[in-house]
């Protein structure tokens, strides 16, 4: 948070590589108001968490857009393949954010969005599906990237692993 406040009272942008949803929600509501008023931004989730899933839906979801007829309806993710487990880091950082903040839902970092069902973005993919365990911190982010660049429009969102 000090280097937030920092890069505001300089006129820098931010940019970092936080994954913990709560803390980037809370963040946002304290200082996107004041980033915004002086033509400044704050970004988050630039960094391995949530890139891979942010990236492939939003260059997904710009193809499809491309043809004319509007952004898609549904954008799943579908991680078939993964290599190693959560750091001793990420494990640490999960564990305080479950201890300090409260749980974060999918629209907190797209405020104003309309929320919708991811059921239907769960039917793009006919093989079984499994939580992964990555959604609660990735889902926010592809929410908060379609909002801005398709913005009024109803967008379903999943995110599975298969087994």
């Amino acid at each position: 948070e000090n280097l937030i406040k920092a890069a505001l009272s300089t006129c820098t942008d931010y940019v970092d590589i936080a994954g913990e949803a709560a803390w980037k929600v809370e963040m946002m509501h304290k200082y996107g108001d004041e980033a915004r008023s002086r033509g400044l931004v704050v970004v988050q989730s630039a960094g391995l968490d949530s890139l891979p899933a942010d990236l492939v839906s939003m260059l997904a979801a710009e193809e499809v857009a491309a043809d004319g007829h509007g952004p898609p309806t549904e954008v799943a993710v579908l991680w078939t393949k993964g290599n190693g487990l959560a750091s001793g880091g990420t494990i640490a950082s999960g564990m305080y954010a479950s201890t300090h903040h409260p749980p974060s839902g999918p629209y907190d970092l797209a405020p104003g969005a309309e929320e919708v069902s991811e059921a239907q973005a769960l039917t793009l993919f006919k093989q079984v599906q499994l939580p992964y365990m990555m959604s609660s911190i990735d889902i926010p982010v592809i929410h908060r990237s379609m909002t801005m660049h398709f913005p009024g429009v109803e967008i379903s969102v999943s995110e599975s692993a298969s087994p």
